[in-house]
């Protein structure tokens, strides 16, 4: 069985690769045996997938079954979507339902900065789904609003209805921005850009700007894009008189290519920030991401989801309250308490060890009990101080745009 696994475990790459490319040539020439293939090769791949689902490791479950999820969204995807043949000789087509390949996009491009850009760019079999996330329902309604109905429905801004260009997710750390970004990316089926703004300005100074100018091109050629740029305080800080010359040039190029896309209001390429420290970005910045998100601690229902979703697949004692769980997180992050989580359920995994049991196949761990999870609170404190969350609330009184 263990072979079986591992085969088919090979075989999901592998399909999902052919899958992936037959796609691509299919949005670029709408051939019919290009879906056709595509549609072969995914249904492959979630074959494989399914036998991995069943017979894998108890622990890689959940993973299978939202790669699972990921690959019936495309085929119903692929299933409704109509794209015209290109006539022989014509331009690639840009915009939604026309993007140019990536490998296309990147032709010509140097080799070094080719694989920067390639690494930015996250495959949309390997995004998380909105109804994947707990809570943040106001967040999500408004980034729905923002980006992803303008990306699957462009025909209905038209004129002076026109998509919002830059917004902003600011809030606490580890409540979810980066995975609210993914999600509205895998919802709309569009390329994601996953840039760090910290490496621009201390990896890549110096080379920032041509990194910055190139990704926004790519972009333009393989839209709808959403190009998010986490920790974009560390670029969109205020000026001041000490800054190096390769950041404040950075700073200029961002802005400029954040202005061109407002002016290229067909264009299908939103700029999504995300911040833990909104005060500190310069106004100009901050004009350019028009809609800017407040994305807050877990509320009671969300903290008991997420408890829920960080203990699947592993036994648990009746014992565990998952409400009451909620109540004591309160002021928790959705990264702290994946924290207090993981501290719970290696308890059990511990005492094996401590009763010298642990190479033992044989021996099981027992089931995670309450008692494990109050044990772990003592030890997983909130990483987030109530002045951290007044100022993120003030600031969202003064600034936030939904």
């Amino acid at each position: 069985m263990v072979n079986a696994y591992q085969k088919h475990f090979e075989a999901i790459k592998e399909e999902l690769r052919v899958a992936k490319e037959a796609y691509e040539r299919y949005i670029e020439t709408g051939s019919q045996n290009e879906k056709e293939k595509a549609v072969y090769h995914y249904n492959r791949a979630k074959e494989a997938a399914e036998f991995c689902y069943e017979n894998g490791p108890t622990v890689l479950r959940e993973g299978f079954r939202k790669l699972i999820g990921r690959i019936n969204n495309r085929l119903d995807e692929l299933k409704t979507r109509k794209i015209p043949r290109k006539p022989p000789g014509a331009p690639p087509r840009r915009g939604a339902g026309g993007a140019v390949p990536l490998n296309q996009a990147l032709e010509g491009v140097p080799e070094e900065l080719r694989s920067i850009i390639e690494r930015t760019v996250v495959d949309g079999m390997n995004t998380v789904m909105m109804n994947e996330i707990a809570g943040l329902e106001e967040a999500k309604r408004a980034l729905e609003e923002a980006v992803k109905l303008p990306l699957i429905r462009p025909d209905l801004f038209t004129g002076s209805r026109f998509s919002w260009k830059g917004v902003l997710l600011f809030g606490p750390p580890g409540c979810g921005k980066t995975l609210l970004a993914k999600a509205v990316a895998g919802d709309s089926n569009a390329t994601f850009f996953n840039v760090s703004a910290a490496e621009l300005v201390s990896k890549w100074l110096g080379e920032g700007e041509k990194i910055a100018k190139e990704i926004f091109r790519v972009a333009r050629e393989v839209q709808p894009s959403i190009i998010f740029l986490d920790e974009v305080d560390a670029v969109a800080r205020t000026r001041n008189i000490d800054e190096h010359d390769a950041i404040q040039r950075m700073k200029t190029i961002l802005m400029q290519e954040m202005s061109g896309l407002n002016s290229q209001k067909e264009d299908l390429v939103i700029v999504i920030g995300a911040t833990n420290v909104p005060w500190e970005i310069d106004s100009a910045f901050r004009r350019r991401f028009e809609k800017r998100i407040y994305v807050p601690l877990p509320d009671h229902p969300a903290r008991k989801k997420i408890f829920e979703l960080h203990t699947k697949g592993v036994e648990l004692d009746e014992s565990v309250d998952f409400d009451e769980l909620a109540r004591l997180s309160e002021g928790y992050s959705g990264a702290d308490i994946s924290v207090v989580c993981r501290e719970a359920l290696m308890i059990p995994i511990r005492e094996l060890r401590d009763q010298g049991r642990i190479e033992d196949p044989s021996a099981k761990p027992r089931p995670v009990t309450m008692s494990d999870f109050l044990k772990a609170f003592e030890k997983i404190k909130p990483s987030v101080s109530e002045r951290e969350i007044e100022m993120h609330r003030k600031w969202a009184a003064e600034f936030q745009s939904v």
